[in-house]
């Protein structure tokens, strides 16, 4: 037996291996998203989503207009720049409207997230494994 034929069988080399950090980050996502008591910034931040989704514009209606600094409240959303508004509009026209639909999003980008970190730390070990090699 060499030193190849060794390594092959390891659990290391495995490829199913690498599914578990993802898998187990799913299970406790999308536990804690159906868990959790709803915060009162997720509602702030879906009915702009809300009203986008179902009637065209991205005003935000819980707010009202005189209690806050922001004119035309209703109407647009200034207090935040609109890309997450736009991807949560997403769900809620496929989906519906619910808590889940609202924090899907961010179990979305926690997850491209993580699968970021492991290409990156997939190319950064490459890198210093053949750094170790020339030495």
């Amino acid at each position: 037996m060499s030193w190849g034929d060794t390594t092959k069988n390891s659990i290391i080399n495995n490829k199913w291996i690498i599914l578990v950090p993802f898998v187990l980050y799913l299970i406790l996502a999308i536990g804690r998203a159906c868990t959790s008591m709803p915060w009162c910034d997720e509602a702030w931040f879906a009915s702009s989503a809300v009203n986008l989704a179902r009637n065209g514009f991205m005003g935000n209606t819980i707010f009202v207009e005189g209690a806050t600094p922001w004119q035309a409240i209703g109407q647009y959303t200034f207090y935040q720049p609109p890309l997450y508004f736009l991807t949560e509009a997403l769900p809620f026209k496929l989906f519906g409207v619910g808590l889940f639909q609202v924090r899907f999003i961010s179990i979305f980008w926690g997850l491209i997230g993580l699968i970021a970190i492991y290409y990156l730390a997939n190319l950064y070990l490459r890198v210093y494994m053949l750094r170790l090699l020339y030495i």
